[in-house]
Formats: structure tokens, sequence, C-alpha cells
């Protein structure tokens, strides 16, 4: 019977591969496919047609030439255990595969059945690179795994849907390198007694479990579980079975997310190198839990038994050996709801995250005895919302616990549950930077033998007893923690603890005493706490120490109020608190320490998203900081230092790409290579146009420069071919080039022939600042791409030592401008450039600057302000402007006249009172110049003279039109005189 079972399936396998090769020839070099079709499953049933198909991927795949096996989609109950072989991809896309009715063995299991405990495959490549895609495993409430995996090299699940099992979905054993990736893992129960409580079971290969595998002392390895989805089971991914002296290795469960676990989302023993990161947990009894050994060493095995149990030689020893470092990151995980529902198959506590070892009193059938302590743990930016303990350390070496927020409530079912606590002898390196929140008993706990080098900068509020408490446990600094609203004491040091150092900790609300130290335990130097309402008590005795307070903060500002980041930088937030005497204690937070996690305003960006960092005073006053956290990885960018430029024709110009990452290869390409070429960001311009220069990655993303090329330049020229300054002084000058050339201003250079007497420095565009040095002459000069040049020459003079405004104090009427001057002492000189003119008070005169060392005075409104000159050196000066009314009448004085041809007369002018017109203003004007002239003279004051004889009259207008006049009579010039007697005689 058995030799007809197998020559039919010897048959089908050679049917279906002759099959396949019509359709497909085989490759060496390429993948080979075989589609199981509807027509096969109906012709030969699934699990026979599957399996064929298996079978021939088995016979002919090979490293180079992987087979693919794609299964057509469908509902399919299956009469047999489907085996894996290597190189070779099962498609179940659109597949649901069952048990049929009579059957309780696997559905899928990598290798052969055949192999027993102590014969077959060993080693972790007895079946290697093997992948199943998408399908649905459906278990329908039965009692067998599903997926059973033993003795393998690379395997990857993608996609894949377990689902109603009563047992594990999957167990691995001897395996290295396995993924399971974007899988669902829903609906699966054990019975209470047994321990069958994963949904993917890290676990070893004992005669109990894995009969169908060669029994061998060999750990897992390099196992990752990512961006899976866990609902409805007893434990998502775990291990409750490991090797003495032989831990599983470089565990990761990433991005997972854990709902409606009945005992834990995520529990392993021995394990070494592990990461359990960004995980959402919600709705369990524990969430996290790592264990050296069981508290009686359960489930962990001398590597002899097993060896013995597959007839091989140990690879590892049976003795006790000090624990390793266990190197278990425990980061970024999100806990909600935690402890809301009780432990539906053992009595364990209720918590967010645990770490145990334990000390194995005696000899025991499956280890030696030994302290089997868990050490080198770190639990890191972790958001926990839990009925019970919140971080529990029990048996422990080099643990740290950092950044963590947890918000604790009460738990009916249970008591003396701590946010944060230490027992049973561990030893941490530190717990600092955490938020505690509504502890059930004690904020910060350690105890019985436990020891923690510093507790620092926690924030702990509303703890039912303690903020920290030390109960026979020991602490070198306790500093810089924020305590509020305790049911006793603040920091309490009981039974035999001791501390040696306890400072600059706030405390306010305190229930009992703000520190208490009991006469069996040493307190150390209590000092610079800030305690309200509240003392230090030590030994039954006051208070100790410098106890005061501060002022409160009234308000807090941080760097930044919003900032972007790439996955994986780090960046420093700073804080300003006001007033700056305020306390010094600070608690700083993230909304999602799964995206952005802080420590003393340190960010580390986790992955994309966005998160909302926020610093809190002592009193409650709080600034924030919006954080985007970017993946240059997922979605590489690139950016131009140019989006376009102007070239002449022959000139160059490199450009920069900016890449993230920077790792990131680019390709530059030009859209005309006739009129400009471009290779390693250089452009060079052959021919005049437009051409778009672009710069891609390898994803499609690109930036491009538009390049305008013109006509190279004819000439050069600088703004002035010649200027004089001033010792110190600086002057912009520029250059331009022929009509419609271009020179590119990245490439012009400007140079001084005597640099000891005046630098140049090249600016923006087509600019440059000249500084003059110390006297002397230099010729600036500017040249081009093409080799053309232009020179400016310049003459440094001294500096000015003092500076004068020629006017002195004026005075104008309202509206009316007046032209004033300035002059520096003999020799020296400041250019025009640099002058700076103001006015004190510009609503009553302005000052605006002229050519040269000039400058234009204007009436506002009647009153006074001072002008001012100042020089590039810093020296200035200053006159007193007077502004009066403006005229609303002039006279001219005499109204009338007369005046012999060649006779002068001297007028003047006056406006009505209070008013004034600068006589620099004045106009005077004669009506009929060849009769009389006229001549400004001094102040209000001008001259007529008569010309011929006749009539005319002398205008004056001041600066608003305002305007009168006197009539001039010029008679004509005496021909004789006589006098009125020809003698006269005098007594």
């Amino acid at each position: 019977m058995k030799k007809t079972s197998k020559a039919i399936s010897a048959l089908l396998s050679l049917l279906m591969l002759a099959s396949v090769a019509s359709a497909a020839p085989f490759s060496a070099s390429a993948a080979t496919n075989i589609t199981v079709s509807k027509s096969d499953i109906d012709s030969y049933g699934a699990g026979r047609a599957i399996q064929n198909a298996l079978r021939t991927a088995a016979n002919n795949a090979t490293a180079g030439n992987p087979y693919t096996v794609t299964v057509a989609a469908g509902s399919y109950a299956l009469d047999r255990t489907l085996n894996l072989y290597s190189n070779t991809n099962l498609v179940l896309t659109g597949v649901t595969l069952s048990r049929s009715s009579d059957t309780q063995g696997n559905l899928l299991h990598i290798g052969d059945n055949e192999d027993g405990s102590t014969t077959g495959k060993t080693g972790y490549a007895a079946y290697k690179n093997i992948s199943v895609t998408g399908g649905t495993l459906d278990g329908k409430m039965r009692n067998n795994t599903l997926f059973k995996v033993g003795h393998c090299t690379n395997l990857t699940l993608t996609g894949m849907k377990f689902q109603k099992n009563y047992t594990h979905f999957m167990e691995i054993a001897a395996i290295d390198g396995f993924t399971a990736k974007g899988c669902t893992f829903t609906d699966m129960e054990t019975y209470s007694n047994q321990l069958n409580y994963e949904a993917i079971q890290v676990d070893i290969l004992h005669t109990s479990h894995f009969n169908t595998y060669r029994m061998e002392d060999i750990p897992c390895k390099n196992v990752t579980v990512e961006g899976c989805t866990f609902n409805n089971c007893p434990r998502g991914v775990g291990s409750h079975t490991s090797i003495n002296n032989a831990p599983h290795q470089n565990i990761t469960v990433n991005n997972c997310s854990f709902t409606n676990m009945k005992s834990a989302a995520v529990q392993f023993q021995g394990v070494q190198n592990c990461k359990i990161t960004n995980n959402t947990i919600d709705n369990t009894p524990r969430a996290i839990a790592v264990y050296s050994v069981m508290n009686n060493g359960g489930g962990c095995f001398k590597a002899s038994i097993l060896a013995k149990q597959g007839n091989v030689t140990p690879h590892y020893s049976d003795s006790y050996q000090t624990p390793k470092n266990s190197n278990i990151k425990i980061t970024g995980n999100v806990i909600k709801r935690c402890g809301n529902v009780a432990d539906k198959y053992s009595s364990y506590e209720y918590l967010a995250i645990g770490a145990f070892g334990y000390n194995v009193p005696n000899n025991t059938a499956t280890l030696n005895k030994g302290n089997y302590y868990l050490t080198g743990v770190r639990i890191i930016d972790n958001v926990i919302d839990v009925k019970g303990h919140g971080i529990r350390i029990q048996g422990t070496r080099d643990i740290g616990v950092d950044n963590n927020i947890i918000s604790c409530s009460a738990n009916t079912n249970g008591s003396d549950f701590y946010a944060i606590s230490a027992t049973e002898s561990s030893s941490l390196k530190y717990i600092s930077n955490n938020v505690v929140k509504k502890a059930h008993k004690n904020g910060i706990y350690i105890q019985k033998g436990t020891s923690c080098v510093k507790i620092d900068n926690n924030a702990v509020s509303n703890a039912g007893k303690y903020g920290i408490g030390l109960y026979q446990g020991t602490v070198g600094d306790i500093f810089g923690n924020t305590i509020k609203s305790t049911g006793a004491e603040g920091i309490s040091i009981v039974q035999s603890s001791k501390t040696t150092n306890v400072y600059n900790n706030s405390m306010s609300g305190i229930g009992g005493y703000g520190v208490f130290v009991d006469s069996s335990s040493k307190g150390g130097s209590i000092k610079n706490n800030i305690l309200t309402n509240s003392s230090v008590v030590i030994n039954g005795s006051g208070s100790r120490g410098t106890v005061y307070t501060k002022d409160n903060a009234s308000s807090v500002k941080l760097s930044n109020t919003s900032l972007s980041m790439n996955k994986g930088d780090t960046y420093r937030l700073t804080k300003t608190v006001s007033p700056s005497s305020s306390p010094t204690t600070f608690v700083w937070s993230s909304s999602n320490t799964g995206i952005v996690t802080v420590s003393n305003g340190n960010l580390t960006a986790k992955k994309e998203g966005t998160a909302t960092i926020t610093v809190t005073t002592f009193n409650g006053k709080t600034a924030s900081c919006k954080v985007t956290v970017i993946d240059p990885n997922k979605n590489p960018t690139v950016s131009l230092s140019s989006t376009s430029c102007k070239l002449g024709l022959g000139d160059s110009l490199t450009i920069k790409a900016n890449v993230n990452p920077s790792n990131k290869a680019v390709t530059w390409s030009t859209s005309d290579k006739n009129t400009a070429t471009v290779s390693g960001g250089k452009i060079t311009a052959v021919g005049k146009g437009t051409a778009v220069i672009k710069a891609s990655l390898d994803n499609g993303t690109s930036a491009a420069c538009t390049v305008t090329v013109m006509d190279a330049p004819e000439f050069v020229k600088t703004s002035v071919d010649r200027i004089t300054l001033g010792v110190g002084e600086i002057y912009t000058i520029s250059e331009t080039t022929s009509a419609g050339s271009y020179a590119n201003a990245a490439n012009l250079k400007w140079a001084s022939s005597n640099a000891s007497a005046v630098s140049v420095t090249k600016g923006a565009g087509n600019k440059a600042e000249i500084k003059a040095l110390k006297q002397g002459n230099s010729n600036v000069s500017i040249s081009l791409y093409n080799g053309l040049k232009a020179e400016c020459a310049v003459t440094v003079k001294p500096a000015p030592s003092s500076v004068r405004i020629s006017s002195g104090n004026i005075t104008i009427g309202v509206g009316e401008s007046c032209t004033i001057s300035e002059s520096t002492n003999s020799g020296s000189y400041a250019n025009a450039s640099n002058l700076k003119w103001a006015s004190s008070n510009t609503g009553v005169t302005t000052v605006a600057k002229g050519s040269a060392n000039k400058a234009t005075v204007r009436g506002v409104k009647a009153g006074t302000a001072n002008v001012s000159i100042s020089l590039y050196n810093g020296k200035t000066a200053s006159i007193k402007v007077t502004v009066k009314p403006a005229p609303s009448s002039v006279a001219v004085n005499p109204k009338s006249f007369k005046l012999g041809e060649g006779e002068s007369l001297t007028i003047s002018e006056s406006t009505n009172s209070g008013s004034y017109a600068n006589a620099a203003n004045l106009i005077w004007t004669s009506t009929n110049a060849n009769v009389a002239d006229v001549t400004k003279g001094s102040a209000n004051k001008a001259s007529v003279r008569g010309v011929s004889a006749g009539s005319a009259n002398v205008k004056i207008t001041l600066y608003n039109g305002k305007s009168a006049a006197s009539a001039v009579t010029v008679l004509s010039a005496p021909t004789s005189v006589k006098l009125s007697a020809s003698s006269i005689t005098l007594v």
C-alpha cells in the first residue's frame, strides 16, 4: 500500500512538473513559478495538489533558482499537513486553509514529518530560504499548532492571517532568521492548565512538543516580528522555555498592535539582545514581561537533557554560569488599559512592564542551583496607563528606567501597587526623568536589599503613600525630583535604608514630612530641597540641612515652538524661566514617545509623525514645541542651492545638491546640451538660450535649476572711477557689463593693488565692499571670467577728528526748506555716501540727505529740534533749528521811493508779527530792470539802483508765495547843482 501511494505521489509530481515546464521552461538564473489551479485542486484535492507542487519545488529549487508556488484563491480544507522545503516561496494570497473535519495536524510544517526525536536533520540549515505570502490559516478551534518550524534558516511570513485555534498559532525552534511582517493573529484560546499561551512561541526542541523534529540543544536566533496585529489571544509573542547558558538571540518585536490579550502581550524567558519597541498594547492584564528563568527554574533545561533526547553531543555546559548581559531594550511602547482585566490562566500580578530574575536555591531535574538574575535591561520612553504596577523590577542587575510616563489608577483586585518598584536585591543604574501620576501606593519604591545609583529628575504626583520610598534599600543620590500631593512622606528612608545625598528636590502638598529618615537609616547629606508646608525629620529629630522656598515661576519659554527632525537625529531644546530665581526643577514630557523622546531637553527622533514636547515648571507653568519627524530613507528629498541662474557664454557655475539622506546618489542632466552642460553640479554655458539642469534621485525625486545663457561681456566698468575715503571708512562699489551680457557674480574677482591701504571684499551679486585701512592710494579692480577688467582709484585720507555744520543754528518758517552742509577738520575726509543726517523731532523739522556734504532741512510745525550729522567713525555735530509760523503777509519798506539815475537805496522786507521766512529763500525782483534793478542783500535787505528814468516795481516773494512790492520812480541824473545863497556869514 505504501509503495502504491508513493508511486502515485511521484507520478503526480511529474505531471505537475511537466505542466510547469510547458508553460515556462526552467531557468538556472531566474525564479521558477508553479501555479496550483482550481482545476488541479478539484482533480487531486487541495492537500495533494498543493503538496505535489511543493514537492516539485523541493526536488528542483536551488538558492540560485528558487521556486514560487502560487495557489489559486479560494477556501480549502486540508486532509494533510503541507510540508515546505528549501528555496521555496508559497503564495497564498486570497487563500484560506483549514483542517478537514477528521484532521488534527499542523496546516503548515517546515520539512518532513517523518523525522523523529533521535533521527533526522540537525542544525539550523536543514531547511532554508522559505517564505509564505498572504493567506489565512483557520484552526477551527482545534488543538494543534497551525504552523510548526524547526531546524530552519531564513523563514519569512508576509501578510498572513492566523485565526481560531486552541493552542499556539506558530511554534518556532532551532531557527536562525525568522521574520513575520504585517501578519494578523486573532481569536486563540488555550486550556488553563497548559502552557500553550503564545500566538508565536519562540521555543526549544523538546520531545514533549516538537516530536516531528530531531531534538537538539540550540536556541532560536535572529527573530523579528514587525508590524503585526494580535487580538484576543492569551499572549502575543514570547517564550516560556529556554536552554541553560544558551539564550535565544537577537529577538525583535517592533511596531506591533496587541489588543485584548488574556495574559500578556509579550513575555520572554531566556533571551539576549532583545528589542521590544514601539508597540501599542491595549487592554491586557500584563503588557511586557521578561524573565531570566521562572521562579523555580521551570522551563529552562540543561543542554544535556535536550542533546540526550536527540542523541547528539551537547553544545553548551550544564554548569551554573554567572549571567551575561542580556541587553534587553523595552522602548517607545504605548500601553493602555493595562490591568483592567485579570489573567485568565494564572495568578500573575497586574503590571505594565516587568523584568525578573530568580535565585534557584536547589538543584532541580532541569537546572542547577544558582542566582539566575536578569542583567542589562533598559526601560525607556514608554507611555503607560495601568491598574497595577507600572514598572516592576525584581532580582536584576544593571537596570535603567528613564523617561517613561506612567499613569496609574486604582485596582480593586489587588493592593500595594507601585508606579516604579525594584525589589529582591536588584541593582539599578538609574531611575531618571520619569513622570509618575496617581500611584496606588508609592510613586518610586526601592526595597528588600535593592540598590540604585541615582533617582533623579522624576515628577511624582498624587501618590497614595510615598513619593519616593526606600525600605531596606540603598540609593546614592536623590536629586532634582518634583513631588506633589502625596498621602504620606515626600521621600521616606526607613528600615535600614541609606542614601548619600538628597538635594534639589521640590515638594508641595505633602501629606507627611517632606523628607523622613528613621533611626535605623542613614540619610546622608540633605540640603537645598524646596519644601512647601513640610519639613525634614531625621531620626525623629528636627530639620537638618538647608530647607528653603523660592519664587514661583511666572512663565517658561522654549528655544523653539516648532521644528522638523529627521528620524534618528537628536536636538537640544533649551528653556528660559522667569524669574530666574524660581525653582530649577522641571518636568519634560512627549505626547508620543514612539515618535520623539525627551530627556532634560534632549530630543531623539524615533519615527515619522508629530509629537508635542512640553516642559513644566514646579508650579505648573508650561511651554511646548511641536516636533515633526521625517524619515528621509522612506521619502528621500533633493533640493538645489540655486533654482535659477544667469551665465555669460563660456561662464560656469557650480551648484550644490542638498540630499536627505546624504548617502543617496545624485544623477545630473541637462534639457539642452547645446545651451548648458553639467557635470557633478558644475554648469558650463555653451550657447545662448535657456536650459534646465536637473538633479535626480533613484526614486524619481528631482530638483531643477533654470539656466539662462546670455552674451559674454564686451566690457566692464565700476560704479565710480575714483573715490576718496577716510581711514576706517567703508564703501560699497558695484560693476556693470555691456548691454545684453552677463557675468555671474560667483565668478567675479575683486582685488586691491595696495592691500595694506585698501581692502576689498566680495559682496552679494555684483557688489563689493571697500575698506580704507590707512592713508595712501590703491586701485580696486574687478576681473570677469573672460579676462575683462576695470578699476577704481581709491585715495585714503585721515579720519575726521571733528565735524561741524556750516550754517550754525537756523530759524525757518513752517513749510520752509533750507540747505545746510557739513565740513570736517582740515585734511580729513568722510565720504558723502556714509553721512547720516537726523532730526531729534521729525514732527517739528525733517532733514533729507542731499548731494555731497549737503542736506535739506524743512520746517513741519512751530517748535524746536536738533538736526545732527554723524560720520562713519562716530563723530557728530548738531544745530538747533527753530521753526516759526509761516508768514501770512509781507511788506516792503519803504512802500515807494524815488531815485536818480545811478543812485542806490537799501530797502527791507518784514512779515506779520511772530512769523518767519529765512533770508536764504527771499526772492527780490524788478518789474523793469532797465529802469531799476534789485540785488539781494544780507538778512531781509536788498539794494535798489536806478538805471534810467522811468517807473518800476521792486517785488519781494517769500518761500510760501506771499509777496509785496514797492514803487520806484527813477529821475534823470542832475546836470547841475546850485546853493540857495551865494554867501553866508557865520558868527
